[in-house]
């Protein structure tokens, strides 16, 4: 998933304005040390090894929504 991809998600999740979104290539934010263009998160061995078992992002972002203190 994309850094856009979840700023989809988060809008649609806590109904924002998605149309406010808007996708930029990596070069739009220059970097202070070089970062790899896969950054992706295997949870497999977290899974196997410690029994713990991850949720996706929506369940995560309709948890956070749930849980949010109005201030």
């Amino acid at each position: 998933m994309s850094l856009y991809q979840f700023a989809l998600q988060v809008a649609e999740v806590f109904n924002l304005d998605a149309n406010l979104i808007t996708p930029v290539p990596d070069a739009f934010f220059p970097e202070i040390a070089p970062r790899p263009r896969d950054t992706s998160f295997d949870t497999t061995k977290m899974e196997t090894e410690l029994g713990l078992k991850t949720i996706g992002v929506q369940d995560g972002l309709l948890r956070m929504k749930a849980e949010r203190k109005v201030i």
